[in-house]
């Protein structure tokens, strides 16, 4: 296919199309943004800011914009700009809030997201003045981009190939037409004036209907152009130039060896069909890679799941028991007394610095312990362990998982915790309490029955850090 033959209908088509495919593939890059690193906070610091005081005459929080999170659903992102009175400026900060939009000081109280908590708080405060960034919802983030292709593609490149193209002769119209301007100059009679004029209007008329015309037209010497309209074209054309064409009906000639090759306006659509392909592949590939990872890390916590149960099976029905912090390999004076978790775990699994316990999505180089004994209940009950019979929800009560907490993680590895629990300190943290997404999308959680499952957030209908009832881990009632 000829790509200068495409009509304005086909190239706006292919705008609109073009357009989606870059925008889809934007979208997918801005749903691998991660939800921590410099400029995220936590809710509690999000909530402290919002009610403080001015600062000199200036409102300590302003400029607070709202979008939505394009990597999980339910979450939108919460920018603004906050006071700082060491640079005597304000600085950005980034809150991701999840939805609903729970409070969690002073009186406690859920939204339906952050937004409408904005807008309560607005109403007695204009300085805050949130903005929800709606030009970046999905619909609008596409429709967007589509718009964009159309204009591009659809308009302005057809019009630069028809202002090219038309300073530019007409390849179709190279005709030889001397004997034209001679019978012109020297016409025999006025019937051979006519004959001509019919010739030429029929000729334009080809033209204009896009049919091709021979390269060169010949008259045969034994017929007089008063005759010409009568002649098949097969015959007016010499047998030079007659074997080397093909003729459908009496103007469409068909070249037997047609040249090949790529004008600079195809080589430019694909090379542009190449990068496209290549774009929207990349985010894909390592979309898949994440996805290979997160898979990695639920079968290393069944493992790990495993062994706990038969440590359990050889040890009274009870669990190992959790402690204040230990090194591997042990010895520094600051060790708890007895051994680690992962230590009593040796004959089942294997030592403390396996490779079991190493997320593969880490985003450290170091090697760390990066699961986690779930033991809070235990802790408030003045409790080392638990038995597995005392656990009346096990397809509930999380057994362990991701350990998402960063200040669990120290600078020197040497130093690693070698018996990470959940006593006293959040392990399982979300983006908007202090943590991260361990994987694409959330955490992976490890339940007592031994399935793995991944949440963006505390699931109350379907997790409990409390063996007997419902309950997130700030909330965990001893027994």
């Amino acid at each position: 296919m000829n790509i200068r033959s495409l009509k304005w209908r086909h190239w706006m088509a292919l705008g609109l199309i073009v357009g989606m495919v870059v925008g889809t593939i934007r979208l997918m890059w801005d749903s691998e943004e991660p939800l921590s690193g410099t400029g995220f906070i936590t809710q509690d610091l999000f909530e402290q800011a919002l009610h403080a005081a001015p600062v000199d005459g200036h409102p300590y929080v302003t400029d607070i914009r709202i979008r939505p999170y394009h990597g999980v659903d339910g979450i939108d992102l919460v920018s603004f700009h906050a006071f700082d009175q060491d640079a005597n400026g304000y600085k950005e900060y980034v809150l991701a809030a999840p939805r609903p939009f729970p409070i969690r000081t002073g009186a406690r109280r859920e939204y339906s997201s952050a937004a409408d908590y904005l807008k309560q708080l607005a109403a007695t405060d204009s300085a805050l003045r949130p903005r929800y960034a709606w030009w970046e919802t999905t619909p609008a983030f596409l429709a967007a981009y589509a718009l964009i292709g159309f204009i591009v593609i659809g308009v302005v490149w057809p019009l630069a190939i028809g202002l090219r193209r038309s300073s530019l002769p007409d390849p179709r119209f190279n005709l030889d037409r001397s004997h034209h301007d001679t019978a012109k100059t020297t016409p025999a009679n006025s019937e051979d004036h006519d004959q001509l004029r019919d010739l030429d209007r029929e000729l334009e008329e080809a033209i204009e209907h896009g049919i091709e015309r021979p390269a060169a037209v010949a008259l045969p010497p034994d017929k007089p152009v008063r005759q010409l309209s009568d002649v098949p074209l097969d015959q007016i054309v010499p047998e030079a130039e007659a074997s080397k064409k093909d003729y459908a009906g009496q103007y469409y000639p068909v070249e037997k060896h047609a040249p090949h090759g790529f004008s600079l306006v195809e080589l430019i659509v694909v090379i542009g069909i190449i990068a496209l392909l290549t774009a929207s592949l990349m985010p894909a590939m390592r979309l898949v890679r994440m996805n290979a990872q997160t898979a990695r890390c639920a079968a290393q916590l069944r493992q790990i799941g495993q062994a706990l149960h038969a440590y359990a099976s050889a040890n009274h029905n009870s669990l190992p028991a959790w402690s204040g912090w230990h090194t591997w390999p042990a010895g520094l004076p600051s060790d708890s007394d007895g051994p680690a978790w992962t230590i009593e775990l040796i004959p089942y699994i294997g030592t403390p610095d396996s490779p079991v316990y190493n997320c593969p999505s880490f985003p450290l180089a170091e090697k760390y312990r990066n699961y986690f004994l779930e033991s809070q209940w235990c802790g408030r009950s003045n409790r080392s362990s638990m038995k597995l019979s005392e656990i009346t929800l096990p397809g509930k009560f999380v057994l362990s998982g991701d350990t998402t907490n960063m200040d669990h993680y120290v600078e020197d590895p040497r130093a690693d915790d070698a018996d990470p629990d959940d006593f006293g300190r959040g392990m399982l943290l979300w983006p908007w309490t202090g943590g991260i997404y361990m994987h694409h999308g959330g955490d992976n959680v490890l339940f007592d029955d031994g399935h793995v499952a991944l949440y963006s957030r505390y699931d109350k209908y379907s997790m409990t850090f409390n063996p007997h009832r419902p309950e997130d881990h700030d909330d965990v009632t001893p027994d």
